[in-house]
Formats: C-alpha cells, structure tokens, sequence
C-alpha cells in the first residue's frame, strides 16, 4: 500500500481549463472516491423520493425587520445615519 502524503497532484490541463476556485474544488472533489460515492447515493436516494426536506440552521429575519433594514439602506445609503 502507497504511503499518504499531504501533496495533491494537479495536472496542468486542469489548472488552465478551470476559471474559478468553484471549479477547482469540483475538480477536486470528483477525484476523492468518498465524495463521489456520497454524491451518488444521495442522488439515489433523491430520485426514490428519499430524502430529506431542508431546513435552514437559523430562524428566519422577520420580515418587517428585513424590509425596514433594505428601506433604511435603500434611502440613507449603506454605511451611514440617517438624521435625527
């Protein structure tokens, strides 16, 4: 069995074919067997109908709160006070 070492070997067609760093931890992700069994079996389990609904990890903003802050950036402008 090959020694593991902390070094991963990019190949040059890659580097220059991928334009953002999204693309490359794509690249990387779909060379770790791991991630693409993970990815397959949730796809299964997707397509079965199987899976599980989202949810978000935090409550959401209420929505008088959210609207007022847009308002408040939209009027005054991002970064300043609005005059008493």
């Amino acid at each position: 069995m090959p020694m593991r070492t902390d070094t991963v070997e990019i190949p040059t067609s890659v580097l220059s074919s991928v334009e953002t760093l999204d693309e490359l931890q794509d690249w990387l992700a779909a060379q770790n067997p791991k991630v693409v069994s993970e990815l397959c079996a949730a796809r299964r389990e997707d397509r079965a109908g199987k899976f599980k609904v989202w949810k978000p990890r935090h409550p959401p903003c209420p929505a008088g709160l959210k609207q007022a802050a847009i308002l408040s950036t939209l009027t005054y402008g991002a970064g300043r006070r609005k005059n008493p």
